[in-house]
């Protein structure tokens, strides 16, 4: 199954470090009203489709191991879940592909282009 996402996604790389930010709704995050009309359910919803994570990385071959040092969920900061090791499909100048595989078996394939 191929599933495109085509809410903005951005990911800034250094020499060492990483930063991204995902919008993971669907058709985009829903404005809120103004503050003094904004219920706790109605940021809930809009955070919850939020992913922010910024840390270190080294790459090591064909293989990118990201060390989170802050991130929105908490939970990926936590040393069980350190590093997220990402394979190497493809990278160019203009293009990085990687995939990381579940243990159900399922494969994430995730396909960046260098915009600037």
């Amino acid at each position: 199954q191929v599933t495109t996402i085509t809410q903005p996604r951005l990911l800034i790389y250094t020499d060492a470090f990483f930063m991204w930010a995902f919008d993971g709704s669907e058709r985009g995050r829903a404005l809120l009203p103004p503050p003094d009309q904004t219920s706790d359910a109605q940021i809930g919803a809009v955070a919850r489709e939020y992913n922010s994570v910024a840390g270190t990385y080294i790459r090591e071959g064909a293989t990118i191991r990201y060390n989170h040092l802050v991130a929105l969920v908490p939970n990926a900061m936590a040393p069980e879940n350190q590093p997220l090791v990402r394979e190497i499909r493809m990278l160019t100048a203009n293009r990085l592909e990687t995939q990381i595989t579940n243990e159900d078996g399922v494969t994430l394939v995730l396909i960046y282009r260098r915009v600037e």
